[in-house]
């Protein structure tokens, strides 16, 4: 602790105490407006209305769930949401198993600019089939 000599708990002279505490709250009040300022505001929620069908269903489907999808070709397959993750780059995520049994093949989607595109997985093995 750092003790000073002759220091009083006083107001200045002259300065009443109703005005020190109201400059304090004129103060702490201009510290909180400039950090609400500062503050980025909050994204609008994602469309659910994309084009591509398979971005619609993995935008409206939790983990665990499989559903039927018909794909860009035109062909139909089985597709089930294995997880969901936030991404390091701040995106949301969700793995996909297109196709049943040991035959299907694993999709990345994330959301960017509010629909759901194709992304690389960044890990090896990621690509595998999860029970």
């Amino acid at each position: 602790m750092i003790f000073v000599s002759g220091a009083s708990v006083r107001p200045a002279p002259g300065t009443s105490t109703p005005l020190a505490l109201l400059g304090v709250v004129l103060l702490l009040a201009s510290c909180g407006a400039d950090r609400q300022a500062a503050m980025p505001a909050a994204a609008p929620p994602p469309s659910v209305a994309q084009q591509d069908p398979l971005g619609r269903f993995v935008g409206s489907m939790p983990p665990g769930q499989a559903g039927t999808v018909m794909l860009a070709d035109g062909r139909t397959t089985e597709a089930r949401v294995v997880r969901a993750y936030a991404a390091a780059s701040g995106r949301d995520c969700r793995e996909v198993i297109l196709g049943a049994g040991t035959a299907g093949q694993a999709r990345l989607l994330c959301q960017s600019e509010g629909q759901w595109v194709a992304a690389r997985p960044l890990l090896l093995g990621s690509g595998a089939l999860r029970p």
